[in-house]
């Protein structure tokens, strides 16, 4: 629920999104709760990148955003990995 250490939570009662820590809460989007449709999804973008050792060695890094949405409508802003 975003309390847990890598996990990611979008709280319905009071919009707050969580990151492994259960005490410092952000904003994120509206509240919901019954009837309303919650949705997560994830968005995967795979980046070529240069390693030690001379221009013509590559390595491939997976940077990634999660996101929420509430009734069809993505929330807020999509949560980054951690090292962005």
């Amino acid at each position: 629920p975003g309390w847990n250490e890598y996990s990611v939570g979008y709280h319905g009662d009071d919009g707050n999104i969580y990151y492994g820590d259960g005490s410092s809460g952000m904003p994120y989007g509206e509240t919901f709760g019954s009837g309303d449709t919650v949705g997560c999804g994830i968005s995967l973008i795979r980046e070529k990148i240069s390693v030690q050792g001379g221009p013509a060695v590559y390595s491939t890094r997976v940077r990634g955003a999660i996101f929420f949405t509430k009734n069809g409508r993505v929330m807020g802003r999509p949560a980054r990995s951690q090292d962005e």
